[in-house]
């Protein structure tokens, strides 16, 4: 119990720092000082604690109105792709995020993310440090190895993805500031143990070795320690399974990816039509591998996801409405008998307060309050990762299989097209937007599909962002009629905050993004 204490004291002050780190590098952060070190590595209990302080970094309150741990940066990666229009300025939260000026100015969540990301490294450092030590049963040990490996992985990657171009690009043009391979491109600074030692940014390849390494050391650990977890809000081996399939997808590593993403959604079946329509607000629906399992102390009515996105609690999403991009919705959803239409109200209910394209798709628990999880991972993504790994080998046969299944539980009548690889890679992608919408996979895949691949070719326009008002943006909001980002514009870059550039002297102002 007094370890217990400790430890969440100490995650608090880490939480209050993060929301400073305009002013602070993460590298000031220490998550524990050494007593506290000391004291929670002294059981098994203490270091499982430490691990869950990191389940609830996931997805703990945030400080700030848009700003609320991940759930906030994956509104963030929606809002920063086509699919995703604002009705309104409303309270003006997210706007900066929506007009990319959050990211490339380093501020609200673009300032927000780095620190962030560097929370669960910096912990998941001390932890995969101290575990070993630990007198226990080898089993609890290996189990909280891996969900500290899983971790680390998985905020290096989302860092990656942020910070740099995606990973088998190669970068070219006029006034490219890293032209080449983008593998031999600056990622971020990597640490794999505690230190307080400054560090320059490592290049693409030796960070995604690092994530790769971390990923089969913890699938390893995981599969032999024969303990379950105890929540869906803890990552177990299918997640770290589910994490290796993203990356192997970004690396075009695509017999793994195919291979992870089999395996991670084994054990669970698809969403039926009712629970399509149910408010996406259980970790208990069936194909969720990983969520955030949210409580009333977790959804205060301001700092939280379901604020921001259901209209019937009357905050701020009552005064800006995420609407879908109505050319999306209208090909591909209006005229076909697709379950998911559920998800967005084209006619709009003014008498409840909807404007036309509305989401339904994230709704509270109860009608009018802010209670209700949030996806972190689902078999549907899993079996979407698979098909395409399939269909990118050429396989169109098996990836129409795996494709179908899971479509014809949302359009029971569907048939994947066969003719190429091309068609089918083409339409999986679309059923990827419609299918993740909310979910934080957008602006990370318009960025993946900017790079050469062999089985898919787009047409120089579809490459990049493309926003219209026909989507649904609005021109005083958008700033301009439309707004388009070609392949490999520096707009897709996150710059890095200016406060990690004053603690960190191994940078300088040559390594900043462009």
């Amino acid at each position: 119990m007094n370890s217990h204490k400790k430890l969440v004291l100490a995650i608090s002050v880490l939480t209050s720092l993060s929301m400073v780190s305009c002013k602070k590098s993460f590298l000031e952060r220490k998550p524990t000082d050494q007593a506290v070190t000391e004291d929670v590595f002294n059981t098994i209990e203490g270091a499982q604690a430490a691990v869950q302080g990191m389940n609830r970094l996931v997805y703990r309150i945030g400080d700030e109105t848009n700003s609320f741990a991940f759930l906030s940066q994956c509104l963030t990666y929606d809002l920063m792709g086509e699919d995703m229009p604002v009705n309104s300025y409303g309270s003006n939260w997210f706007i900066q995020e929506y007009r990319y000026t959050a990211a490339r100015a380093a501020v609200d969540n673009g300032l927000y993310a780095w620190g962030y990301y560097y929370q669960f490294i910096n912990n998941a450092n001390f932890i995969i440090a101290n575990v070993d030590n630990v007198v226990s049963d080898q089993g609890a040990k290996d189990m909280v190895k891996a969900q500290a490996l899983a971790y680390r992985a998985w905020a290096y990657f989302n860092l990656c993805r942020l910070y740099q171009h995606t990973y088998k690009a190669t970068v070219t043009g006029s006034g490219t500031k890293w032209p080449g391979p983008v593998t031999k491109a600056p990622a971020v600074p990597l640490y794999t143990a505690p230190t307080q030692t400054p560090a320059p940014r490592a290049s693409m390849e030796t960070v995604y070795k690092q994530i790769t390494d971390d990923l089969t050391a913890a699938i390893a650990l995981f599969d032999g320690s024969g303990i379950s977890r105890s929540t869906k809000s803890e990552i177990n081996g299918n997640v770290a399974k589910g994490i290796y399939a993203r990356v192997a997808l970004e690396m075009q590593d695509w017999d793994k990816a195919a291979t992870y993403a089999r395996q991670a959604r084994n054990g669970y079946n698809y969403m039926t039509a009712a629970d399509i329509g149910a408010g996406f607000n259980s970790v208990g629906n069936a194909e969720w591998i990983w969520g955030a399992a949210m409580n009333q102390e977790q959804s205060a009515p301001w700092y939280s996801f379901l604020a921001q996105m259901d209209q019937d609690n009357g905050m701020h999403s009552a005064r800006q409405q995420k609407m879908v991009n109505r050319q999306l919705f209208n090909k591909y959803l209006d005229t076909t008998r697709d379950a998911r239409k559920v998800w967005w109200t084209k006619a709009g209910d003014p008498a409840a307060g909807y404007v036309p394209y509305s989401q339904r798709k994230f709704r509270a628990v109860t009608k009018g309050g802010y209670v209700g999880d949030y996806p972190l991972m689902r078999a549907s993504e899993m079996a979407l990762t698979e098909a395409e790994a399939l269909a990118q080998q050429n396989k169109v046969a098996e990836a129409a299989a795996v494709f179908n299944e899971f479509v014809q539980t949302r359009r029971p009548t569907y048939n994947a097209p066969t003719n190429s690889s091309d068609t089918l890679i083409k339409e999986i992608w679309i059923q990827r937007r419609i299918e993740l919408w909310g979910e934080g996979f957008r602006f990370f895949d318009i960025k993946r599909q900017q790079a050469t691949f062999t089985a898919v070719k787009l047409a120089p326009n579809q490459i990049g962002l493309v926003r219209t008002v026909t989507q649904g943006h609005i021109v005083s909001i958008l700033g301009s009629a439309s707004m388009n980002f070609g392949q490999y514009s520096p707009a897709f870059l996150w710059r890095i905050p200016g406060g990690e550039f004053l603690a960190n002297k191994t940078l300088g102002t040559a390594d900043q993004n462009p």
